[in-house]
């Protein structure tokens, strides 16, 4: 009988069981058919974003791009990748626009190869113009990247700008390369590399009609051909102060000039003073424990010189500074209009009054000037002395120490004189202070009284609140 009984409750436990199945699937049935209805409701729907013309949708694209001073990389979570992946339509449009595609970074490195990327995200910029930044470091020994250099190369005719960082050795391959290499249309060319011992110089791209900006990083003068006599802008990185000046008796027509840490040459050089008649712009930075870019202005002579920007971080002896740069000033003047002294730390030992013998500066740019060093330069303003920096319309001080009261009284003084025919009226002033200077209402109220008056004049303005007296360029 217990068998009988067991037997009948499994019968009722499948019964039951079966009915459930039928119930749920019955539902299943009900929430398939409910979930198509409601999905052909949805494909019937039109978003607002995709009723945007298609060229508005390009340009919004285009936007999203990464800024300027960054470059496009094959990332998938980025523009103009990330764009291609959100909906068919997003991608069509992406793809059609070659804008997008103009621009790009890219990488090659032991054990990655990445020739079919680059092809593709250069074919789909038409016939834009590319702006190309290729590093090519550290391959496997016998690897000689033919398939990229072979990509690059088809697409080189249409190259404006190209950041290459290679090494001296790859250089010399793509040179040797069966590729045909045409550069017509190319504008920029930044070259960084290794150190390298004297070698023949190459000629991959001394035929480029339209290049005008050149940049090159442990790379002499004479490793390179280029159209040397078109160029008007060159920055020079680890060039020794020879290789810097041969560089500038290459360029006669260079109007822009950056010197980017400065080598040390292997014996002191021997040079006459070289006169260029052209060079408007130059910046000398050095980040090492020595100036040697310091050293160059002895041997310079810059006639035509309108704008100086002059920055390092090692300790320097500013009586030496003193007569070195006083000379190459006279030699400089009365062009030179724009002048920024950016030394890592104060300076005091300052001859204030001969140094800023400029008649022509009206933008003066200084960091890390001594409380001294201010109240001398503050005292030529309350002296009204008409040699001192007589058409200056700008001024700057960055991470000073000075005190208010002695600054707001040289910047009165020379405010107060715009009236006088030998000087000019001082229309900015920027001051940053370090961050314990203490602002009272009494320090800031002179300040205050020339900006009321007119002054455009900044004191730390991210420091200091707007709804406390406050001095805030207008």
């Amino acid at each position: 009988m217990a068998n009988h009984r067991d037997s009948n409750d499994l019968r009722n436990i499948v019964a039951e069981t079966t009915a459930q199945i039928v119930h749920y699937q019955s539902l299943i049935e009900k929430l398939l058919a409910q979930r198509e209805r409601t999905q052909l409701q949805l494909d019937a729907l039109v978003y607002p974003v995709l009723k945007i013309p298609p060229e508005i949708t390009s340009e919004v694209f285009y936007q999203c791009l990464p800024a300027p001073h960054h470059w496009n990389s094959a990332d998938p979570g980025k523009a103009p990748m990330l764009l291609s992946h959100v909906c068919r339509a997003w991608r069509e449009i992406a793809l059609s626009t070659p804008a997008l595609w103009a621009e790009v970074e890219f990488g090659l490195v032991r054990g990655r190869r990445r020739a079919h990327v680059l092809e593709t995200w250069l074919s789909r910029a038409g016939s834009i113009p590319l702006s190309i930044r290729l590093n090519i470091w550290d391959l496997k020994q016998g690897d000689t990247a033919s398939d990229v250099f072979e990509t690059f190369a088809r697409h080189s005719y249409k190259i404006q700008s190209l950041n290459l960082g290679i090494r001296w050795r790859r250089l010399q391959d793509m040179e040797k390369a069966r590729y045909r290499w045409s550069f017509p249309l190319l504008q920029v060319l930044d070259l960084h590399g290794d150190r390298f011992q004297d070698e023949p110089s190459l000629e991959i791209f001394s035929d480029c009609p339209l290049l005008r900006e050149v940049s090159l990083s442990a790379f002499p003068a004479s490793s390179i051909s280029l159209p040397w006599q078109q160029l008007t802008k060159f920055t020079g990185r680890l060039c020794t102060v020879a290789n810097c000046l041969e560089i500038l008796c290459l360029i006669p027509n260079l109007r822009e000039c950056t010197f980017t840490n400065c080598a040390q040459d292997e014996e002191s050089p021997d040079l006459p003073v070289l006169s260029h008649s052209n060079l408007q712009s130059l910046t000398i930075e050095d980040e090492g424990e020595f100036i040697n870019g310091l050293v160059m202005l002895k041997f310079l002579s810059l006639p035509a010189l309108q704008t100086f920007v002059l920055q390092f971080s090692g300790w320097i002896d500013m009586q030496e500074f003193d007569g070195i740069f006083s000379s190459f000033l006279s030699r400089c003047s009365p062009p030179l209009g724009k002048f920024s002294f950016r030394p890592s730390h104060q300076f005091t030992d300052f001859d204030t009054a001969r140094l800023f013998h400029m008649p022509k500066l009206f933008d003066l740019q200084i960091w890390n000037p001594s409380s001294h060093f201010i109240s001398n330069f503050t005292d030529s303003f309350m002296n009204a002395d008409t040699n001192f920096l007589p058409q200056l319309q700008h001024l700057t001080f960055r991470s000073c120490r000075a005190t208010m009261l002695k600054l707001s009284h040289g910047l009165s003084a020379r405010w107060h004189a715009r009236d006088q025919a030998e000087f000019a009226r001082l229309e900015t002033v920027r001051l940053e202070f370090w961050s314990d200077m203490d602002f009272t209402e009494d320090a800031l109220l002179p300040f205050q009284k020339l900006l009321a008056d007119g002054m455009d004049i900044c004191i730390n303005e991210r420091n200091i609140g707007r709804d406390s007296i406050t001095v805030v360029g207008k």
